[in-house]
């Protein structure tokens, strides 16, 4: 009898049903003589064991009736776990449920509270200002991700991490199995990792970053899958506006800030992925899980500026860059790396983790002889001396210092708040931190690091952290003596585009663009005026550029008539050919819109025009210079 895997069934589904202890007992008791019944006729019928228990579980699932009415939402899910896999893995595959529900602690912890049970979204705010509008944001607030756990695995299974875990933080965890090994892995690939206290939610991205998995949490339940699954599951949050709108900050720029600033691909500027609008003063965002979770902290230091921002691991971020400006003495002889790692270290009491599969992928080996002598420089001087001869760097991922190569390095970009209300022109630091720093630019070098700034004196920056390092020496020698300055207004940065359209659909957007889209952001005919100059910038003109020909589809062409000879072979007719019709064309003025406006408001203008069902060839065409002519669009 499959007493064990229809009790562990019965048993998460008891425990997702929001009804009393009695109901949810008596509904147990009636679908379980059903389940029996169901499985002994199906292994009459000549079905082997495991297979009979699915397909038992599969009808269950369909004629449960009232109880799926009443737990639609946990029953689907649970329904779904387990026939993804065969029964033979359903343990594994509800490694949460069956630790934290089939073997509660002694002190029956889990029957006075659900485990499931919804989180105060409001018990562990993460930013000064109110900055999630979502009512039940548990899923993003859940205190035990925040927990200090001591990790040590050396070649542990996956499974058997993901078990260890759960147990510890009484949560149900969830593998993907199918996913992983579609992805051509293993559901036991050895982990190793040891730290003697760090973040929970710390340590699901470390350890499983090295083989392109990661997780989310839906209802309670946390979930371990691969990158590609999980960011196609996208989830709206709503976030208030309102904090921005009062510090001045355009939703212009709130838009452009959140699509360049975050890790995500974007509907607008990628063509695929996620969106983004405002209504009133409320903005909601569709992304997956993981770009959600940095937003808050993210809109938070922007609504904030006196709080650094330094995204989600804030805390442990700034006490890493504390220890690099710790002065350090080292003398090594073809010492290993990994033992100078393991030095270091102790040393300066914070964990140092070597990036092992990308230094090993670079040709390099763990324990490549170092040899340096030095005293009275800091932590990240000295590495970088040790490190540059292997063309190895540091950087912070996820709270934690890594030694990693230059190029993985330069991969990993994240985003940080700059308060350079200080600064008496801030917009020319548009020109002076590329200049002045080593890094690749977006704007500049077709690839790299970002820059965005506010009209309050805000700049945001995503860029590696060894730049950012860069960017913080270079502020510090623009910022102004005076304290009480009054915060700039700032230029946005803008772009010239060209949008080639017919006469009459160019002379309509023209006067329905400016009112449709970001209406704050454009400016009338006239000069604008000092209180307009960082708010009202975008203009559009209109260029008449001629006619154009366009030739209407021809009618298919029609075969010669034939008859047939005496004997009985095909001939032309007699009647002379009939030439074919000349080509019906019409004749359409064009005209070009020339608009003026930032990068993150073209891309809305094209995804407007798209929606119109307006060819491609219509979108904007980007050009640099306007003067002698225009350029850039490929229109003339």
């Amino acid at each position: 009898m499959p007493e064990h895997e229809f009790q562990i069934y019965l048993s998460v589904l008891s425990r997702l049903v929001k009804l009393d202890e009695q109901q949810k007992s008596a509904i147990a008791d009636e679908l379980s003589d059903h389940l029996e019944e169901r499985f002994e006729e199906l292994v009459r019928s000549g079905l082997d064991r495991d297979e009979a228990i699915r397909q038992a579980l599969d009808e269950f699932g369909d004629a449960s009736g009232l109880a799926v009415d009443l737990t639609r939402v946990s029953q689907k899910r649970i329904r779904r776990i387990i026939m993804r896999s065969g029964l033979v893995t359903a343990a594994l595959l509800i490694i949460g449920f069956g630790w934290a529900f089939l073997f509660p602690p002694a002190n029956d912890a889990l029957n006075s509270e659900p485990l499931l049970i919804a989180q105060d979204a409001t018990s562990n705010a993460q930013t000064p200002a109110k900055i999630a509008l979502d009512t039940d944001s548990s899923d993003f607030d859940e205190p035990f991700l925040k927990k200090k756990v001591v990790v040590n695995f050396r070649d542990t299974p996956l499974t058997d991490v993901l078990e260890y875990l759960s147990r510890e933080q009484e949560v149900p965890i969830l593998l993907d199995a199918v996913a992983v090994e579609e992805a051509g892995l293993l559901v036991d690939e050895p982990i190793n990792f040891i730290v003697e206290k760090i973040r929970v939610d710390q340590a699901l991205d470390l350890m499983l970053r090295e083989f392109e998995l990661t997780w989310y949490i839906e209802n309670g339940i946390l979930h371990v899958t691969t990158i590609e699954v999980a960011n196609e599951k996208f989830l709206n949050r709503s976030y208030d506006v309102a904090p921005f709108r009062a510090a001045g900050i355009a939703p212009g720029t709130l838009l452009e800030i959140v699509m360049q600033a975050t890790d995500a691909l974007w509907e607008e500027v990628d063509g695929d992925g996620g969106r983004v609008s405002i209504v009133g003063d409320v903005m909601t965002i569709r992304q997956p899980y993981q770009v959600h979770r940095g937003l808050p902290q993210l809109l938070g230091a922007i609504a904030n500026p006196s709080a650094p921002g330094r995204g989600i691991y804030q805390a442990e971020e700034m006490a890493c860059l504390r220890e690099l400006e710790v002065a350090t003495s080292v003398n090594f002889t073809d010492t290993p790396l990994n033992d100078v790692v393991e030095f270091l270290s102790r040393q300066h009491e914070i964990p140092i983790f070597l990036d092992t599969v990308s230094i090993e992928e670079a040709g390099l080996l763990t324990d490549e002889p170092i040899s340096l002598a030095m005293s009275g420089k800091s932590l990240a001087i000295t590495l970088r001396l040790m490190l540059s001869e292997f063309e190895l760097a540091t950087e912070i991922r996820s709270g934690e210092l890594f030694i990693t190569t230059i190029e993985v390095a330069n991969e990993h970009l994240h985003s940080v708040v700059y308060d350079v209300r200080k600064i008496q022109d801030p917009s020319q630091l548009f020109e002076a931190v590329p200049a002045l720093t080593s890094g690749l630019w977006l704007e500049r070098d077709g690839w790299g690091g970002t820059m965005s700034l506010t009209e309050n004196g805000l700049l945001v920056v995503r860029q590696t952290e060894e730049i950012h390092r860069e960017i913080a020496s270079v502020l510090k020698t623009f910022v102004a003596k005076g304290t009480n300055q009054t915060p700039h207004r700032v230029r946005r940065t803008l772009e010239t585009r060209l949008y080639r359209l017919p006469s009459e659909t160019a002379e309509d957007l023209q006067s329905a663009l400016p009112s449709t889209i970001a209406p704050e952001t454009w400016r009338g005919d006239g000069p604008p005026s000092p209180d307009e100059d960082s708010l009202a910038v975008g203009t559009v003109r209109k260029v008449s550029v001629g006619q154009k020909v366009i030739e209407l589809a021809r009618p298919k062409s029609t075969s010669q008539p034939v008859k047939k000879t005496a004997s009985g072979n095909a001939k032309k007719a007699d009647e002379k050919p009939v030439p074919p019709a000349p080509p019906e064309t019409i004749v359409v003025s064009e005209s070009v819109l020339i608009i003026n406006q930032t990068a993150a408001i073209h891309n809305r203008i094209d995804d407007f025009l798209r929606s119109l069902g307006l060819d491609q060839s219509a979108l904007g065409r980007k050009t640099t210079k306007l003067s002698g002519g225009m350029s850039g669009g490929g229109f003339f």
